[in-house]
């Protein structure tokens, strides 16, 4: 009975071990990609008040209207100019703890690709000259951020695999198969280089964007030296 147990108690240790021998080795890598913008996100457009909604309303697309012209005879497709925010508001003066009402201001914002990044200067000028007063900021990305996404994948890949080859080396394991990839997502995010107010005239630097990347590899665990 007891020699029973102990061949039962035994197993029940062996089969653990190789279970966990076979949950492998988690390995994780990151990859960075750095690369100077080819996409620039313009908000800019125009805050206007006047005595009647209606008249503030008119005004303010016809200011918008002018805009968007002014940017399209300069090389800026119309489907890359979009309405990003649009606001009509009462407004009030304040006088001897009495409440005034002075008017309607109404606030119109742009939001405007540019492609070609030397071409901000341009879309600033004749946008202000058009009639815009307002920049709430110029985000700079990629066009085609897969590209340095993959590249940034493949670095991550490679940094999983020199790692996991140093840790078999100095932990006396051999390595199998890999069982398991996974990859942990950061979303390409544009950044913001300028914040101001109706300054056209603001130097602008594009700097360079990251792409980064991250993957958990599983390696099969075939022999512990």
């Amino acid at each position: 009975m007891v020699k029973r147990l102990f061949v039962l108690f035994l197993l029940v240790f062996v089969l653990g071990y190789a279970q966990d021998i076979n949950n492998g080795l988690f390995v994780t890598g990151e990859g960075t990609v750095e690369s100077e913008p080819d996409l620039a996100i313009v908000r800019l457009g125009t805050s206007l008040q006047d005595r009647t909604a209606d008249k503030v309303y008119q005004t303010t697309n016809t200011t918008i209207d002018a805009i968007v012209k002014a940017l399209v005879k300069i090389g800026i497709k119309l489907e890359d100019i979009k309405s990003e925010g649009v606001g009509l508001y009462p407004q009030y003066d304040y006088a001897d703890g009495k409440q005034k009402f002075i008017g309607f201001q109404m606030n119109h914002n742009l939001s405007i690709k540019v492609k070609k990044i030397d071409k901000i200067a341009d879309v600033l000028d004749n946008a202000t000259y058009a009639g815009a007063n307002t920049i709430s900021g110029i985000s700079f990305g990629f066009q085609d951020p897969e590209k340095f996404m993959s590249q940034a994948r493949s670095k991550a890949i490679d940094a999983a695999e020199k790692k996991a080859k140093e840790i078999a080396q100095n932990a006396n394991i051999k390595l199998g198969k890999i069982i398991q990839i996974t990859e942990s997502s950061y979303p390409v995010d544009f950044s913001r280089t300028l914040e101001t107010g109706a300054n056209a005239q603001a130097t602008i630097v594009p700097g360079t964007n990251s792409v980064r990347a991250s993957v958990t590899i599983r390696y099969e665990i075939v022999e512990i030296k």
